[in-house]
């Protein structure tokens, strides 16, 4: 499953976007939407972009919905699909619903609760003409429980922890049988050859092998 987030503000992201205070929010929602299919693999994409005249202007996105047409299946998952809009201009926004349509089957709008291939004619001129009324929600739409969201967040977060500690000892166990006793920057050296990640998705340190192995 992909999740995709859009930023428009905010410092350009010059590492992962888990990490960027303007992904909160979406991440949020997207968390807690993967927290309901444990079994299904999540990966995040994103698009910085402080205005979208068409498809172009968001590459990541534009990459992943050819894509999934070309295989006739897939699905990417946008916390509010109205959010693009919101950055477009009203003269563009015409010609970017109509490329999005194309590839309508393979987006989903967790505010709006459906597919843009099942958007109403209502959805379509309030997409074009008021996207900003997403942000205060309306009948029909998803309705967000804030403390349900973040209690979600910091499950997903405890759970990815402790998977990576578990990576981490197991490492370390083996290369304890392997070398003997090793420091814990030589376990962080191995760790990041091994392209092992912290739960935050950065390299390993003596200091978080430390944390991660106590």
């Amino acid at each position: 499953m992909i999740c995709y987030i859009f930023l428009s503000y905010g410092a350009k992201p010059k590492a992962s976007v888990l990490d960027h205070p303007a992904a909160s929010n979406q991440l949020t929602r997207l968390r807690c939407f993967a927290q309901k299919r444990p079994d299904t693999r999540v990966e995040y994409v994103s698009d910085y972009s402080r205005s979208v005249r068409n498809l172009d202007s968001l590459p990541k996105l534009r990459q992943v919905l050819y894509w999934f047409h070309g295989q006739s299946m897939g699905l990417i998952i946008l916390d509010d699909l109205a959010r693009i809009f919101r950055k477009a201009p009203l003269s563009c926004r015409d010609v970017l619903l109509e490329e999005l349509k194309i590839f309508g089957d393979y987006i989903l709008s967790l505010r709006h609760g459906k597919k843009l291939s099942d958007f109403t004619d209502r959805d379509i001129k309030l997409l074009l003409l008021h996207p900003e009324k997403s942000k205060s929600g309306s009948a029909g739409r998803v309705r967000w429980n804030t403390g349900k969201a973040r209690k979600a967040s910091a499950i997903s977060r405890t759970a990815r922890s402790r998977e990576v500690k578990n990576e981490i000892r197991g490492l370390q166990q083996k290369l304890q049988r392997e070398r003997g006793p090793l420091t814990l920057q030589a376990i962080a050296d191995e760790a990041n050859c091994l392209g092992l990640r912290t739960s935050r998705g950065k390299e390993w340190t003596r200091q978080t092998i430390g944390r991660a192995l106590e």
